[in-house]
């Protein structure tokens, strides 16, 4: 292919300045991951190895937010990191004018997409307001919806959770379940709350349970009703930045404290002081925190239908 005329108008040159741009906006203040997220990260995270052929079709560009192996190349909005990618950059948009690209080559994860071939073209449909762009797309499974706004901390939030499920017994007992926290650590601390439960049930039974056993009991007799107290008491509502997971969690760690002072206390009672007594409330975050809480909920996962 011969040469590009420098006097050739390109994108190139208005991708690196909003490159240049956002990385600068991502160190002064926190926003959206920039980062693309990688097939290695998926397949890790979300334990995803099956895989079938889907063959050729349009997809959304606004749903390409991932690469198998050049995310050291470009950002999440696919525009160059280094001026290494002009020529090339440069020379696809000279020999697709039109945007009548030949197809990329995708892996598809859940509505999200990761490019193995084609980072140019993904990169210069996004300088053109492209809306789809035509794709060979193969799938890899995962037990979770991933969505546009999928990034590397989403993938971890999701992992914990799968992990939670498994290690639990809580996916195979109960598979409706849908638990879900502001933060990834919500889920470790949860799985020790459901052992200490199946422990002390097996020993009350005097009778070895199974995993999925003792989650199903904890589930139905312990969370449920749990959330069902915090709910009545409208602490759903008073503290509306928490997921009924941080409350159930909040709820349970106030209760054993004060079951130690005053003696057994049920969920009910636990959800009544903590609406009554201000010391015992949850500390309510500044602004800022809470634009975080509110991104990490966004995180949170749903698992596929």
């Amino acid at each position: 292919m011969s040469p590009v005329p420098e006097n050739e108008v390109s994108t190139f040159a208005r991708a690196r300045r909003q490159q240049a741009l956002s990385r600068l906006a991502g160190l002064m203040r926190d926003g959206r991951n920039s980062e693309l997220v990688t097939l290695d990260e998926v397949q890790e995270r979300l334990a995803s190895f099956d895989q079938s052929y889907v063959g050729f079709r349009a997809i959304p560009v606004d749903n390409i937010v991932g690469s198998v192996d050049r995310s050291a190349d470009f950002d999440r909005a696919f525009r160059p990191r280094n001026s290494r990618e002009q020529q090339r950059w440069r020379q696809v948009e000279m020999a697709f004018p039109e945007g009548d690209f030949p197809p990329i080559a995708v892996y598809k994860a859940g509505d999200v997409y990761l490019v193995s071939d084609g980072h140019h073209r993904v990169g210069i449909a996004r300088q053109r307001n492209m809306a789809s762009i035509d794709a060979e797309v193969t799938e890899i499974h995962t037990p979770y919806e991933l969505t546009a706004d999928i990034d590397v901390a989403g993938l971890i939030h999701m992992q914990q959770a799968l992990t939670f499920l498994e290690e639990s017994g809580l996916g195979e007992s109960r598979p409706e379940a849908r638990i879900e926290f502001s933060r990834p650590e919500g889920y470790p601390e949860l799985l020790e709350v459901v052992r200490v439960h199946g422990y002390q049930l097996m020993q009350e039974r005097q009778q070895v349970l199974s995993p999925s056993e003792l989650a199903a009991d904890w589930y139905d007799h312990c969370y449920v009703p749990a959330v069902k107290s915090l709910h009545e008491e409208g602490l759903n509502e008073t503290f509306s930045w928490k997921t009924d997971g941080d409350l159930f969690l909040f709820i349970y760690q106030r209760r054993r404290k004060l079951s130690a002072l005053r003696g057994g206390m049920g969920y009910r009672e636990a959800a009544l002081a903590v609406k009554e007594e201000r010391d015992l409330q949850p500390h309510r975050p500044g602004r800022r925190e809470l634009r975080d809480i509110e991104r990490r909920r966004e995180l949170s996962p749903r698992r596929r239908s």
